[in-house]
């Protein structure tokens, strides 16, 4: 229940985020802030407020899993038992999907970018 409010909210507040908001806004992430390099999620929200405007291509450009996890959020969202069905989600598609993440976020702040 929670984790469906959860992503229910996320869902709204990045639909009502102003585009000046999310492109000039202040940055909430501690990491970001004491590296000055991005998080693994650094751009989500960005991401999702770009494909909730319609502006797909900048919601990629954002964060490269932006689309697929505002979909996993519809879906979570959306369907009660969706948070209980992820609990059985086979460890090696997690595992998988923990290290696409990380790997796409090493591309992300790579030297020279």
């Amino acid at each position: 229940m929670l984790l469906r409010a959860a992503a229910a909210g996320a869902l709204i507040g990045a639909l009502l985020l102003p585009d000046r908001l999310a492109e000039n806004g202040p940055i909430l992430c501690l990491f970001r802030r004491v590296t000055g390099r991005p998080c693994p999620s650094c751009g989500l929200t960005r991401s999702w407020q770009a494909i909730g405007h319609g502006r797909i291509g900048d919601g990629l450009s954002a964060h490269p899993f932006g689309p697929l996890t505002m979909l996993a959020a519809i879906w979570l969202a959306s369907d009660g038992s969706a948070a209980r069905r992820l609990e059985v989600v086979d460890r090696r598609w997690g595992q998988a999907a923990a290290a696409a993440w990380i790997g796409a976020w090493l591309w992300r702040v790579r030297p020279g970018r």
